[in-house]
């Protein structure tokens, strides 16, 4: 979609709020006491709006102790394109403050300390396409700014959403994802090179800021992020929105994309809504589309699973808040402020708690989540027109206070002197000026009566006092989650490990990868522990790298190998692995045993060892090589007619599968035909095997009662036989290196 003229669908809505008849009050509710203000002023000669098509001021503020001197400061962006940094007053520091974007700022700026060492950077996009990282003095952090690549020509550069940081990588570091009008998501490190992966083609416009989520539970962060779909031959899904769920790596998280009948401008928010340790995903929506193509506001759960959708009489700018209003001790409820002008609270199942429609027009900046008086108690704050309202968790009116003009973002509530709570809003300066004509806008900050400083605890008190949460913009106060619980008996999915040691997985948890990190050798296999709870990567050195509750008992990465590893497989209790070489070597460690014989390393092979397979029992295992022979060893059987070494093949053979009962097995080769031995049964049009295939075989896995099995293909494609499900592949996703083998559960 054009961002112009999506853009422009702002415009029309605007007299319905746009000019103010007089100061006049809501209800008969008290008014806050203002305690500061700062207005920006369009500099001389800047056309109106500024660098913009549309001049509301969408961008709510960032409060934080920037330079780390022990009090708070406030940054502030605008539609001309700078951003100020204030003091707790509101007035301006010093340094070279206000900066110049470039471009409209139409988000929220981001504080995250990106240096570590105390002081807060100011992060902010706009629509000049560029992101801009500064010190508290106004400097650039050291490798900003960074621009937005568009992939075409005719695709517009800018940003609309903010930039959310936080841990990818589980290991306390930082990163920063933003998603742009360019039709990409882009992912850079601190000192603002783009992460391995990233840019990732959304296909059309992007308008949300991202939310970051454990969604995975293995203690690191993944990306949510929504983008247009106009539907046609041009992109994969059909007109509406769609949300995607990325790893650090930038591979597609099983469950994700889920599809909206709307485009989806309001920014995801996350949390443990059903207070049961997983995430749920919740969305606004957005105006392309005529209502009542996003009169709703949707849940999913952490694995793409709908739960509920809430009905709206209108479409959905803002972004949902997430929090505890009502019910019992860490129940959270859900807000939602509409274009209908209602603002509305779900609790954690989709009922509907309470709305309230102030009759102030549209409503298109996000509520806050946070406390109101000298109870702490939780309540929300929205901005309404030419007011800043506060209701209690029921919807009873406790604040209404006037503004110098309308607002089309958010409320704040943070502590600007340390001791009290204050809200901080922006608004236009002028309640009589079309947005289209003003060039002037206000920071105010209201203190509010009888709170303190530490009744804010977003956390812990379940609280959402910003935009997206939190001065990170991850729309997540949950944190981090891990580590993931195994699949049950009645999961079932699939692996997929590809060389650089990229995991994609469909219906079963994700514990970790190596894409992205250095490799002395590629992968080239993979095998998961007993209970799923985790797997091990094997590289052609025999360097080991597990995962999740998978152990290290040793490897081959630092001895030299005649032959390099092309495969692994685990023994009976879990406990230990063999690895085996293309000339048959073996290679145990943990409980695994070398058996009588055990290897054909000293054996003259007609052809290279392709993998193994350990017995039931654990006890023994079958070697085969690329033209089908079997090496059995230990209690492992030949079974009748048990090879094709002597048959000729179409392709070479380059792996095999056991059966539930260890009496038989299958080999498969990599144009996917299909070799039962023993009890393995042939299922119905049970292989590819003369069918026209993008990439070759790389690898199969049988289901837990044997009755069928998936086939992987080199490019992530999934071909499931008899009871085995599709629960999904990477056939469509580019992958940086091509699959080379898998695992499954069920």
């Amino acid at each position: 979609m054009r961002r112009s003229a999506l853009l422009s669908l702002l415009l029309p809505l605007a007299p319905a709020v746009a000019v103010m008849s007089g100061p006049w009050h809501v209800s008969a509710a008290t008014s806050l006491t203002q305690t500061g203000s700062y207005t920006e002023v369009m500099p001389a000669g800047d056309a109106s709006p500024a660098h913009s098509t549309v001049a509301q001021p969408f961008a709510s503020v960032a409060v934080g102790d920037v330079d780390a001197d022990g009090q708070q400061e406030v940054v502030a962006a605008f539609p001309d394109g700078r951003v100020a940094l204030l003091n707790s007053g509101l007035g301006l520091k010093n340094g070279s403050w206000p900066r110049d974007t470039g471009g409209a700022v139409h988000s929220a700026p981001t504080l995250a300390d990106l240096g570590n060492n105390g002081h807060q950077e100011i992060i902010t996009t706009s629509e000049s396409g560029w992101v801009n990282v500064w010190n508290a003095d106004g400097s650039n952090f050291p490798g900003w700014p960074r621009s937005s690549h568009p992939m075409a020509s005719n695709f517009p550069r800018g940003f609309f959403g903010t930039v959310a940081v936080g841990d990818l990588y589980g290991n306390g570091g930082k990163t920063l994802v933003a998603g742009s009008w360019d039709h990409t998501l882009y992912a850079w490190g601190t000192d603002g090179n783009v992460l391995r992966g990233f840019p990732i083609n959304l296909y059309d416009t992007v308008w949300d800021t991202p939310t970051l989520a454990d969604l995975e539970h293995i203690g690191r962060m993944d990306i949510i992020e929504g983008s247009d779909s106009s539907g046609g031959s041009t992109e994969p899904y059909p007109a509406g929105g769609v949300y995607w769920a990325f790893r650090v790596d930038a591979s597609r998280i099983g469950g994700w994309p889920q599809t909206t009948n709307q485009v989806p401008w309001a920014s995801p928010a996350v949390g443990d809504l059903h207070h049961n340790g997983r995430n749920t995903v919740v969305a606004g929506s957005g105006l392309a589309y005529p209502a009542p193509a996003g009169n709703q506001v949707n849940a999913w759960d952490e694995n793409g699973t709908h739960q509920w959708a809430g009905a709206t009489s209108d479409r959905n700018f803002a972004s949902p808040a997430m929090g505890y209003l009502q019910g019992p001790a860490g129940s959270q409820d859900v807000v939602e402020p509409s274009l209908d002008g209602t603002v509305r609270v779900w609790d954690a199942g989709g009922n509907l708690l309470w709305q309230r429609n102030p009759g102030q027009g549209s409503l298109f900046g996000s509520a806050v989540i946070a406390p109101y008086d000298s109870t702490g108690a939780n309540g929300v704050w929205i901005a309404a027109g030419g007011h800043v309202l506060a209701y209690d968790a029921f919807g009873n009116l406790k604040y209404d206070t006037m503004m110098p003009g309308v607002q089309w973002t958010n409320p704040t509530v943070a502590s600007l002197d340390g001791r009290t709570l204050s809200v901080i809003a922006v608004s236009q300066a002028d309640g009589n000026v079309s947005p289209a004509s003003e060039t002037r806008w206000t920071v105010s900050a209201f203190s509010i009566p009888g709170t303190t400083a530490s009744m804010l605890d977003p956390v812990h008190k379940l609280q959402w006092p910003t935009f997206h949460g939190n001065n990170q913009r991850t729309g997540n106060n949950l944190g981090m989650l891990g580590p993931a619980p195994p699949p049950t008996a009645s999961d079932h999915g699939y692996w997929m490990v590809a060389r650089d040691g990229g995991v994609f997985t469909y219906g079963v948890p994700w514990y970790g990868s190596m894409g992205g990190a250095h490799l002395n050798q590629p992968i080239v296999g993979m095998a998961r522990t007993n209970n799923g709870g985790g797997y091990w990567f094997v590289a052609a050195d025999g360097g080991i790298f597990p995962y999740g509750n998978a152990a290290g008992y040793g490897s081959t990465g630092g001895i030299r190998l005649n032959k390099p590893i092309v495969g692994m497989a685990r023994t009976a209790s879990g406990n230990g692995y063999w690895l085996v070489a293309s000339d048959g070597g073996i290679f145990p460690f943990g409980d695994a045993v070398f058996h009588s014989y055990g290897s054909t390393g000293n054996i003259t092979l007609n052809k290279p060892i392709v993998g193994m397979l350990p017995t039931p029992s654990g006890n023994g295992y079958w070697m085969v090589a690329s033209d089908g022979g079997i090496f059995p060893f230990g209690d492992a059987v030949f079974h009748s007619y048990g090879s094709t070494g002597n048959v000729h093949l179409n392709m070479p053979i380059i792996g095999m599968a056991r059966t539930a009962s260890g009496n038989g097995y299958w080999l498969v080769a990599s144009d996917g035909g299909l070799f039962p031995f023993g009890d393995a049964v042939f299922h119905s049009y049970g292989s590819t095997g003369g069918k026209a295939i993008a990439a070759p075989i790389v690898g199969m896995s049988p289901t837990a009662d044997g009755n069928g099995y998936w086939l992987a293909g080199a490019n992530g494609a999934i071909y499931p036989f008899g009871d085995a499900l599709n629960r999904g592949s990477a056939a469509t996703i580019h992958l940086a290196q091509p699959v080379v083998g898998m695992a499954s559960w069920g």
